[in-house]
């Protein structure tokens, strides 16, 4: 595996074991380049007075799904060294990174809480498991998904584009139904 990253980043495999050290300290490394957006994400959000508490929410929905629809092996990876964890320091900055994520939209809820547009959440961690399960089995899935919803016509582009809408609406509704006063 460590051999076809090089060949297809175009680097001798010998870089990476100078610049990471290792398979697991790279991909180590690219899980928190990618989940330090969504942090920065969630707080450029609850900054953002212009918006209300839902349409902050949903725009976190949003970006979420749009994430893992345009990084979908990224994310096969990561589902896949979670499974097999092997690499208990991948583990550990997978559980650290999720922990930091789920206290920035917890701070984004309370203050809904706080002005009175939702309601306080019993159990955060499975409403987030809910959004980040539910998008990214959907993705993992496509050729189940695609059959069954007799989407098998559409080009990847339509077909992104209407599973985005989809799960959208979906996760909007669960959110609005958990966060609802």
């Amino acid at each position: 595996m460590l051999r076809d990253i090089a060949e297809a980043a175009g680097i001798n495999i010998a870089m990476i074991s100078y610049y990471f050290g290792s398979k697991e300290k790279l991909m180590e490394a690219l899980f928190e380049l990618r989940t330090a957006r969504i942090k920065m994400k969630v707080e450029s959000l609850i900054n953002d007075d212009s918006l209300n508490h839902f349409e902050k929410m949903y725009h976190m929905i949003d970006d979420h799904i749009s994430r893992v629809v345009e990084n979908t092996c990224f994310y096969k990876i990561m589902v896949t060294e979670q499974l097999i964890n092997k690499n208990s320091a991948l583990t550990e900055a997978v559980k650290q990174v999720k922990k930091r994520n789920i206290d920035v939209i917890s701070e984004m809820i309370s203050n809904g809480v706080k002005s009175g547009e939702f309601r306080k959440v019993d159990d955060l961690p499975l409403l987030m498991n809910t959004l980040m399960g539910t998008v990214v089995q959907t993705m993992l899935n496509e050729p189940f998904y695609r059959q069954y919803h007799h989407l098998e016509n559409l080009g990847d582009k339509e077909y992104k584009e209407e599973i985005s809408r989809r799960l959208s609406n979906y996760m909007k509704e669960i959110f609005k139904s958990k966060l609802s006063k």
